[in-house]
């Protein structure tokens, strides 16, 4: 049952009760919108008809009144143009829009309508996402990404014969106009999207179904079609960004949440991780909405333990989602993306680029106004899906108490000043500047002693020869398929246990390496692995040969956190209390340790059941040659 009830009408929690307006339709542009407000519960069964409305809300301070059951209203200017352009319809249709559906001044409200947020979205018949009113470009805008150009693909309409230059110009503009909308930049408008079980994308009074929507492949196409008509490079360069940041990652994110609710616990965590990673470069008005706006998207046990409140700071709602990840999918996921180590903000003093770490965001917790750095290792795994476990899945817990997360781990070593190879700025050197590349293999082969008179034969401290682990360390398995790019297309290299020999008995180290790099056979550019963009090898004092990013530091520590597929670089802050405290810099690759061998034939006691877990986490265990320890995360 619809009611009719006052602008100021208290929702009802209990009943999961929303607050929807009905736009009556009219004929005329009007200067003024009047609606009427009515309360639907979302309860009800059957549920009565709606559609919500996904719009970008403006930062600008100008409002405009609009009249709501009699009473004034004042909405943004982008959200009234929308209003009157939904007024066009023939019929009267009942929409929620957050603007005028919450009332704004009651806090509680608020929060009571963000955790109803994701049953709003998939209740709704329709999603109607409105980009903005039209332009004198955005009709050939909205085909080209509507795909209704034409019956079939957007690009087969740019396949045509009478394509000239001046019409593929135009047409990239006008597709770079409908992408660079503030829609696609906004957190909440990506929730809302993903929600949606229909929706329509509506400029001015033309529109298309999402499913019509072109997919980051059709873009690519449309692109490579462009630019074979004569679009320049510049402009298609600024177009596949700005389709990169918007129209990709918005529909990543629908990919994503339509999976969700098939997966185990662990594949919701890689999931919503990746969520999270999707959403860094959006924008949204206050930083605490970076966990608000999507807890639509998270699992049900981990939106509800969130306290979705603005009273707390920044940091303690950051905090409270890292320990709710932890807490509700047993992951520690969230250690791949936290970590001193991720980007952020840099100065360069006495012309050295120095990072500024945030002094109130613990090392263990993700910064979620900033893109975590893009690498893992191997990167044909995807991001957070690894053949790599380094704790061979044995026991693990943690507590968190005083804004420090303990763990235990296993030390492998600490990394010397001399153990610290050269950062690789680039993965491509082309002609001229190939010296440059094979300088920081030499260099890094210096490092780890494989080029000396032994060339490579000396042992490794897990078995084998040093050849080998360096060769691994730097490529990954020689017995996985290995994807470089070269100038564009991709060309894939299998390297076979006698290519290693061939390399370690060749005098020409850095040639050898450099020609499984190279395209097919020529000698014009030099390629490292694009994994290791930005980073720098590195061997401890215990002998072994790692993979690192730029900012490790002399005395930084490698340790296998029990719980964690990757091994970990720390770095000490005290030694005076029982337990020493460390900064997480960020995870990392570590040759010889990464399946678990550590814990081959070693027993390894772990949590007996009357032991508490403060009992366990403080205890120390002798495991072969190493030590399992606490390790506290500041």
């Amino acid at each position: 049952m619809i009611l009719i009830c006052k602008p100021g009408s208290p929702v009802d929690s209990a009943k999961k009760e929303i607050r929807l307006v009905e736009i009556e339709p009219s004929s005329e542009f009007d200067a003024e919108i009047c609606s009427r407000f009515c309360f639907v519960s979302l309860d009800h069964d059957p549920l009565p008809r709606y559609t919500a409305l996904s719009y970008a809300w403006e930062t600008a301070l100008t409002t405009e009144q609009i009249k709501v059951n009699g009473a004034a209203l004042a909405v943004t200017p982008n959200l009234g143009r929308a209003l009157r352009y939904l007024r066009k319809s023939d019929t009267t249709v009942a929409y929620w829009i957050d603007a005028v559906s919450i009332n704004q001044d009651d806090g509680e409200e608020k929060l009571q309508q963000i955790r109803l947020m994701a049953n709003i979205y998939r209740c709704a018949q329709t999603v109607c996402i409105w980009l903005g009113e039209p332009s004198e470009s955005s009709p050939l805008g909205m085909s080209l990404i509507g795909g209704r150009a034409i019956e079939g693909e957007p690009h087969e309409l740019l396949c045509g014969q009478a394509l000239t230059t001046e019409y593929a110009v135009e047409c990239a503009q006008a597709l770079k106009e409908i992408l660079s909308r503030p829609w696609w930049s906004r957190l909440w408008a990506a929730q809302e999207f993903a929600l949606g079980s229909a929706s329509v994308f509506m400029c001015g009074r033309q529109w298309f179904d999402s499913t019509q929507l072109i997919k980051d492949g059709t873009l690519n196409m449309i692109v490579s079609i462009l630019s074979i008509r004569g679009v320049p490079a510049e402009s298609l360069m600024l177009l596949k960004y700005v389709g990169s940041i918007s129209l990709t990652q918005t529909t990543a994110i629908k990919r994503l949440w339509d999976l969700m609710p098939s997966q185990k616990p662990s594949g919701r965590a890689e999931i919503f991780c990746e969520i999270l990673d999707q959403c860094t470069t959006k924008l949204c008005s206050d930083d605490r909405d970076r966990v608000f706006g999507l807890l639509g998207l998270s699992p049900e046990s981990l939106a509800l333990s969130i306290d979705a409140t603005y009273d707390n700071s920044m940091t303690e709602v950051f905090e409270s989602l890292t320990i709710n990840l932890l807490r509700h999918l047993d992951s520690l996921l969230v250690l791949f993306t936290a970590g001193v180590g991720h980007p952020g903000d840099v100065e360069y003093r006495s012309g050295v680029r120095v990072r500024l770490e945030d002094p109130y965001l613990p090392s263990w917790v993700r910064d979620l106004r900033r893109p975590r750095l893009e690498w893992m290792f191997p990167p044909w795994y995807g991001k957070y899906r690894t053949p790599f476990n380094a704790f061979a899945s044995k026991e693990w817990t943690y507590r968190y108490a005083n804004n420090q997360l303990m763990l235990k781990g296993l030390r492998i070593g600490n990394i010397p000043a001399v153990g610290l190879g050269t950062v690789c700025q680039s993965h491509f050197y082309r002609p001229g500047e190939q010296a440059d590349g094979r300088r920081v293999l030499q260099s890094w082969m210096a490092l780890c002693d494989v080029a000396g008179r032994e060339r490579g034969r000396d042992p490794y401290p897990h078995g084998g020869f040093k050849a080998d682990a360096f060769c691994r360390t730097l490529y990954g398995d020689f017995k996985t398929t290995i994807i470089m790019s070269g100038r564009g297309d991709f060309n894939s290299v299998r390297l076979q246990a006698s290519d290693v020999d061939a390399i370690v008995q060749s005098a020409d180290w850095a040639e050898k390496l450099a020609q499984y790099s190279d395209e097919e056979g020529e000698q014009e550019a030099f390629s490292i692995p694009p994994f290791i963009i930005g980073r720098r090898l590195f061997v401890t004092d215990t002998g072994y040969f790692g993979n690192g990013g730029a900012w490790i530091e002399p005395n930084d520590q490698i340790f296998i956190i029990m719980g964690c597929h990757y091994s970990v670089i720390l770095r000490p802050t005290n030694s005076l209390q029982s337990c020493t405290t460390y900064r997480l810099v960020e995870i990392c690759y570590v040759h010889g340790i990464m399946d678990g061998e550590l814990f081959d034939g070693v027993p390894f006691t772990g949590k007996s059941e009357d032991e508490s877990t403060e009992a366990y986490l403080e205890r120390t265990e002798q495991l072969g040659d190493h030590v399992i320890e606490p390790v506290c995360l500041c």
